[in-house]
């Protein structure tokens, strides 16, 4: 799995949901402290999708993979400034004592976040959005097979969903090959050590039956009350998706892996 979910498992639940202010504690502090809290978690949920499913069980957004753009992880970086920002405006003096620690928990969280953001410079990397995405260790391709037994399948919606996911696998290669060359350029690629069994990993998704990928695998059972007419189209259009979308995708990915990214590793 990606190490996404755990680092923000570990960052995240200290400091969010705390309780309200005490009774007989001035208000606003609080208020402010609550929405903060409550507004930087639905944002990391709402940018993370994909943590959203796999590591807090949150299906709003099965229908969708995170932004990997370049625009977007700058847009993400702004954000983690806007809401350190936002800390500064609160009177933590007049906070509960249990706001008081989650605020401190955020604090540091996104300290900690800025400081790694600046050493990026202007470059379109991030926190959680980092500059060799895909790796032995975690990438879009370990991470889509995870989602597969994770994300919700009990009502067609959530099978339309998923393949909303699917349908969504080509623009995201797109945008990690390009934040993948983008780094290349200024010289910041993974040893080749660490990198160099990711063609073979990419490989299971190649496969010459869509019906034996493993995102497919959603489609091989049903709830027993589905009509079997709609069991038949799902299948049918997740048969598609991954044939259509999802190997030619995971195709080009191998491809620039072999042909660009591990030829700039091997001379480091």
């Amino acid at each position: 799995k990606s190490i996404l979910g755990a680092v923000v498992l570990w960052a995240m639940l200290g400091a969010i949901c705390a309780p309200a202010p005490a009774r007989g504690q001035a208000t606003d502090a609080g208020a402010q402290a609550t929405a903060l809290f409550e507004d930087y978690w639905q944002w990391v949920l709402r940018e993370y999708p994909d943590a959203a499913t796999l590591y807090f069980g949150d299906h709003r957004y099965d229908d969708r993979l995170r932004d990997e753009s370049a625009a977007a992880v700058l847009g993400r970086n702004s954000a983690t400034a806007a809401f350190r920002r936002r800390i500064d405006l609160i009177d933590a003096v007049r906070l509960s004592a249990q706001d008081r620690v989650s605020l401190r928990l955020l604090q540091f969280r996104l300290d900690a976040d800025l400081a790694i953001n600046k050493g990026h410079g202007s470059m379109p990397f991030g926190v959680f959005d980092p500059w060799a995405p895909v790796t032995q260790m975690g990438g879009l391709h370990l991470d889509l097979p995870q989602l597969a037994k994770a994300a919700r399948f009990q009502s067609v919606a959530d099978y339309e969903a998923w393949l909303k996911r699917l349908d969504a696998v080509p623009g995201s290669v797109s945008q990690l090959i390009e934040r993948m060359r983008l780094a290349m350029a200024a010289g910041w690629v993974p040893p080749k050590v660490a990198i160099a069994g990711v063609p073979k990993q990419l490989e299971a998704q190649l496969v010459d039956d869509a019906r034996n990928s493993p995102e497919y695998q959603p489609f091989k059972s049903f709830p027993k009350d589905m009509p079997a007419a709609e069991q038949a189209r799902l299948a049918l259009a997740g048969e598609r998706a991954i044939r259509d979308r999802v190997i030619p995708a995971f195709r080009s990915l191998k491809g620039f892996y072999e042909t660009s990214y591990l030829a700039q590793a091997a001379q480091r």
